[in-house]
């Protein structure tokens, strides 16, 4: 979320990204897992799915079928 933020008020007013601005933006993470890491913070990290309809944004827990560590999400909501 904060790589949007910054990004938006980065080209406001139509300004070009300079090649600096795209290295910047691409050192941000895209989940909180590796944040997590690089700060060394005690937590754990759980990933949920969201339906992408926009009537419905259901979220889903992971499921992790017969000991997998590979979680599984619903096909369809």
């Amino acid at each position: 979320m904060s790589k949007l933020i910054i990004l938006g008020v980065m080209t406001r007013g139509n300004r070009l990204l300079m090649p600096s601005d795209e290295a910047l933006l691409d050192g941000f993470p895209t989940d909180i897992c590796p944040a997590i890491e690089e700060l060394d913070l005690d937590g754990k990290c759980t990933i949920y799915a969201i339906c992408p309809d926009p009537k419905c944004h259901f979220t889903y827990k992971p499921e992790f079928k017969d000991g997998s560590p590979i979680a599984s999400y619903p096909t369809y909501c």
